[in-house]
């Protein structure tokens, strides 16, 4: 069994993907008939059936399918939110009785991509952030434990929200470069705050947060807010409705 976003799915089995970043953005299937790994030229258990999970629509693929399955959503009797934010977001509001879903674009900001020490959740990303209120000093998690190389969408998520609280940033995202600490300071891409030194990171370079960063985040933010807004409005529901929340991949797996 094989799940993966629609695109994925249309090269796995050689079927042309090009309709679906053109107008009117359609596949040209989505729910692809049992084949065997031979003839996608797989090169073990040739004669295997492959079933490739259903997609619903374009940017609503089988990823989003098995995610609904897996955790569980389809069979809750609880109104559930279910998001998979990626450079698009796809978002999923129901129970066991009904389900309704869209897609937004959201940018890469929350994969870290467009962020200028961005990368994605893996070894060498600080996950989670903690900044002193008084000294202004940070303290950070590092998947894999080893010296950090740059921020992924979590710890991102975790460094805004520690900078706004300890009053390094207001809420348009701007560095006060006024508070007494070396670590805000005016950089090439505007003002920033230095999350780590370069002594202290795998590639000797400093990790910092710009106003730019900030931005991007903010927009990517609101983009998956107006998704979730315009669906939940499509059923007259709101944010208060929903019981729980499931976010998915990666970022869903680090964010706190």
């Amino acid at each position: 069994t094989i799940a993966g976003n629609s695109t994925m799915i249309h090269l796995l089995l050689g079927i042309s993907a090009s309709s679906i970043r053109l107008s009117p953005f359609i596949t040209a299937v989505n729910q692809p008939p049992l084949t065997n790994a031979r003839e996608i030229g797989l090169s073990f258990a040739s004669d295997a059936f492959i079933d490739c999970l259903p997609g619903v629509a374009s940017y609503v693929g089988a990823d989003i399918t098995a995610g609904v399955l897996s955790s569980g959503v389809d069979s809750s009797e609880k109104i559930t939110l279910f998001i998979d934010i990626g450079t698009n977001g796809e978002i999923v509001l129901g129970n066991r009785d009904w389900l309704v879903t869209c897609a937004c674009s959201a940018g890469p900001a929350f994969e870290g991509a467009g962020v200028v020490c961005g990368m994605r959740a893996t070894t060498g990303a600080i996950e989670e952030v903690w900044v002193n209120d008084v000294t202004y000093e940070p303290s950070y998690r590092v998947i894999g434990g080893g010296k950090p190389i740059g921020l992924c969408g979590s710890g991102l998520i975790s460094l805004i929200s520690e900078m706004f609280l300890a009053g390094i940033l207001d809420k348009s995202g701007n560095v006060n470069l006024t508070i007494p600490t070396n670590r805000v300071r005016e950089g090439s891409h505007g003002s920033e705050y230095v999350v780590a030194w370069a002594n202290e990171t795998d590639h000797g370079k400093d990790i910092v947060l710009t106003h730019v960063d900030v931005d991007n985040l903010l927009r990517a933010k609101a983009a998956i807010y107006a998704g979730f807004s315009v669906l939940a409005e499509q059923v007259g529901m709101t944010l208060e409705n929903v019981q729980q929340m499931v976010i998915g991949g990666s970022f869903g797996k680090y964010i706190n």
